[in-house]
């Protein structure tokens, strides 16, 4: 629950950190190169406490602050950073949730100024929370997945998200086949459907108009792999519906593909 107390006396303890200088960092940049994070891992949460969606991720933070994970080495050199989004959020409102919430790591409240460098980073990105980053000790900046769907709590959830990525990867290597004879300026839109009979179809997709969707023969060899992956999918009897876009752009691809 979002707590509304006015209250500006919290300024962190050893779990939760806030910095003095919390408010004056005004660019990404600025912020991987503090000398808190020098030599270490920086897994980064941008998030708004109006945002349910960003709520519901901190349960999946803490469990993998707590955790080794295979997608992400948590210890000493690991620094968990949270960026809260400055709409409708001010200081005392802030400090309020971050002290209720009691989310460890390093917790920034940021400007506009910073908030626009951020998305500088990820122009083909939907600017949206939660978002989350990686960055590398070298200070290489990557997009990551969401704690949530690294934990993968559900196995049948963890076999769809890999194929999703399989997918993705698969486009990404034969981008030109996929692309000829596909209609321009459309994306592609999975559609699984066990309504009346198992199906598996294509669709044109346009995330700035996604009603308008037509179904398309897609380039064979990718029909086929979507089938023969979705199929070796376990435990999938009780899923009735599953979709899902698939971006035909290089740039959007490289972004969602982790490296």
């Amino acid at each position: 629950m979002i707590s509304t107390s006015c209250q500006k006396s919290f300024q962190g303890n050893d779990k939760v950190r806030i910095l003095d200088n919390f408010n004056e960092v005004s660019s990404l940049e600025e912020l991987i190169n503090l000398p808190e994070f020098k030599n270490k891992i920086l897994y980064i949460n941008l998030f708004s406490f109006y945002c349910k969606h960003s709520v519901d991720e901190f349960t999946y933070i803490e469990e993998l602050q707590s955790n080794s994970h295979k997608n992400l080495k948590v210890g000493e050199d690991v620094a968990f950073i949270h960026l809260s989004t400055p709409k409708w959020a001010f200081e005392s409102f802030w400090k309020s949730n971050v002290e209720d919430y009691d989310l460890a790591g390093y917790h920034f409240l940021m400007n506009e100024k910073f908030l626009n460098n951020f998305w500088s980073h990820f122009p083909e990105a939907q600017k949206g929370t939660p978002f989350f980053i990686q960055v590398t000790m070298d200070k290489k900046i990557s997009k990551t997945f969401r704690p949530s769907t690294m934990i993968q709590k559900a196995p049948l959830d963890a076999a769809l998200n890999d194929f999703v990525l399989q997918t993705f990867k698969f486009v990404r290597a034969n981008l030109d086949s996929v692309l000829s004879g596909h209609p321009e300026k459309y994306d592609l839109l999975f559609k699984f459907d066990k309504s009346s009979e198992e199906k598996i179809s294509f669709f044109t997709y346009s995330k700035n108009d996604p009603d308008n969707s037509n179904e398309v023969d897609v380039w064979k060899n990718l029909n086929v792999f979507a089938e023969r992956s979705f199929d070796s999918i376990p435990d999938k009897d009780g899923l009735s519906g599953y979709s899902f876009a698939i971006p035909l752009n290089v740039k959007t691809l490289d972004s969602i593909i982790p490296e």
